[in-house]
């Protein structure tokens, strides 16, 4: 199914994403997934289901701050799909195109590259905080299927401010 989050766009597998965390597990604090889907409305919710995202298997870490009472904590969020880059921006794409980085099995001709600043985020969830950035997993998670350049995930990254 293709999904448009603008300047991504993911051809994203939902049936082998729920797959996927039926048997992976990357919480560490089931308490902060908790806390964190407890903050999320009907739509943003839905938002993760049409994905295949189980939102109690992501990776969830809170981060609290001292003494600021506006901010008090924000969540790090960090999940896995299953499918492959339609579109995302120019310099996402030179960077994975350093032969340092992949090699030289990097194949971008089928990406539409999308001319944006490299810090935009996609803001459709209407979350306090940063907004969500999609990128290859590698720059995130070690483990080994993550680290090949068509390795059919994409990891997504969330901040969202605390209340």
């Amino acid at each position: 199914m293709i999904f448009d989050f603008y300047p991504w766009k993911i051809d994203a597998n939902i049936e082998k994403t729920k797959k996927f965390y039926q048997g992976n597990d990357y919480s560490s604090n089931k308490e902060w997934n908790k806390m964190f889907v407890d903050i999320l409305n009907p739509m943003q919710r839905e938002f993760f289901d049409n994905l295949g995202i189980d939102l109690m298997k992501i990776e969830v870490r809170k981060n609290e701050f001292e003494d600021n009472e506006e901010v008090p904590f924000i969540y790090t969020i960090n999940f896995l799909l299953c499918g492959k880059f339609l579109s995302m921006t120019k310099y996402q794409l030179d960077m994975y195109a350093d032969e340092e980085i992949f090699g030289q099995n990097v194949v971008l001709d089928s990406i539409e590259c999308i001319e944006a600043d490299r810090l935009i985020t996609y803001d459709g969830l209407g979350l306090e905080g940063t907004g969500m950035r999609f990128r290859h997993p590698a720059s995130y998670f070690e483990e080994s299927p993550f680290q090949e350049w068509n390795c059919g995930f994409i990891n997504g990254t969330l901040i969202v401010r605390g209340r």
